[in-house]
């Protein structure tokens, strides 16, 4: 019988500990790696690391990527992210879903992209990582005639066959990318894999919601939301170019958060992403630009006299004849509802959805998305989205 460990990594206070609890199972080794010493369990072997040079973002992607000397005498291994939450026992994946005598590795896709080309473009858009290091890192990639479309892993889980010499290799490889490069990591692992020829699947899974695993929201600290940035694009979304991408911070004038720069390039539209405020509350938007002819503001909605963000990206239009240098300076006002007052909102929405007419429950639609960001952002949630 094939020995197993399931391992997981959290550094400084970036998430708790998510317990295995009832679906511990006999023959499976569960061992929590961090460097913060406040953190015990109940259901993990808890072991202390240091950080040995690197920072915290790298020291939890060494352990997820190339493991511990503790790992080494298991036949297999099954890397959990902080967040991950088990609905059935990790032995019930790796016999039903996981082929170790044909892969070396198995994990999910990417749920909405293929290509490491345009998720580097969205880390830029949300500020993953340093914008300069990423497009460093994709335009050698692109240099060396690393194909578009050709495949994205999402790494939060990942079942590895132990005692694999190509494996070890590539693992070795996929850190120093890590460690030299952007420390985001999907970024570089199908290139390593390409160029090792390691023999991996991906699974056409929600790594975030499959009846094998859940997802539960990674600590989220206040002043994270204090310093949001915002995005302005020009030109299409799925273009690679850092010439039209520009995030940027919010500056701050009284309860307003003040979005101001100089317009990249003469065009007649272009947009601004408000990120990490989907669930906010907004009110007393105003535009100062020259040549701003319209503007539309998509993604929220009015419930009981107050403006909402839901549960997409809150995204600005403006549309005029507008020329390079030209400045931009907008004040909206955004802030999160409290728990009482987000717990007062779904007592009175469900006390109105209940109220209406059969015929009329198709015009709350949008209440469910607002419900589920607010929820998102207060209490988290088992399945949804990455941080």
């Amino acid at each position: 019988m094939a020995s197993i460990a399931a391992y997981s990594c959290v550094t400084g206070d970036y998430d708790e500990i998510k317990e295995v609890g009832q679906l511990a199972e006999p023959g499976v080794d569960y061992y929590f790696f961090t460097n913060n010493r406040d953190l015990t369990s109940d259901s993990w072997n808890v072991v202390y690391v240091d950080n040995e040079g690197l920072d915290n973002i790298r020291l939890a992607r060494k352990i997820k990527v190339l493991g511990h000397p503790l790992l080494d005498k298991y036949d297999v291994t099954v890397w959990l992210d902080g967040a991950s939450t088990l609905r059935k026992p990790v032995s019930c994946f790796i016999e039903e879903k996981c082929d170790l005598a044909k892969y070396s590795l198995v994990g999910f896709a990417h749920r909405e992209r293929d290509s490491i080309y345009s998720e580097a473009l969205e880390c830029i858009k949300v500020g993953k990582d340093n914008r300069d290091v990423i497009e460093a890192q994709i335009n050698g990639y692109r240099e060396e005639g690393y194909p578009d479309h050709a495949g994205l892993i999402e790494s939060t889980v990942m079942v590895r066959r132990g005692h694999d010499e190509l494996l070890r290799q590539t693992m070795e490889a996929w850190f120093y990318e890590i460690e030299h490069k952007s420390y985001r990591d999907q970024l570089s692992f199908n290139y390593v894999a390409r160029k090792t020829g390691l023999s991996f699947d991906l699974l056409p899974l929600n790594v975030f919601d499959n009846e094998y695993f859940g997802w539960s929201k990674h600590r989220i600290k206040e002043e994270e939301y204090q310093i949001a940035r915002y995005n302005v694009i020009y030109g299409r979304d799925e273009e690679f170019s850092g010439s039209s991408y520009w995030t940027l911070p919010y500056l701050r004038e009284g309860r307003a958060s003040l979005i101001e720069f100089d317009i990249h390039k003469s065009c007649s539209e272009f947009k601004i992403e408000l990120l990490k405020h989907a669930g906010a509350e907004w009110a007393n938007l105003t535009i100062e630009c020259g040549s701003l002819s319209s503007y539309n503001l998509v993604n929220w909605c009015n419930y009981y006299g107050v403006n909402y963000f839901d549960g997409g990206v809150p995204t600005l239009f403006l549309y005029g004849d507008f020329s390079a240098g030209e400045h931009v300076r907008i004040s909206i006002e955004m802030r999160y509802p409290a728990r009482d007052a987000y717990l007062s909102l779904i007592k009175r929405l469900n006390h109105d959805l209940i109220a209406s007419r059969a015929g009329q429950a198709e015009s709350h639609q949008g209440e469910r998305s607002l419900l589920g960001a607010v929820k998102r952002r207060l209490i988290g949630s088992n399945c949804g989205r990455k941080a």
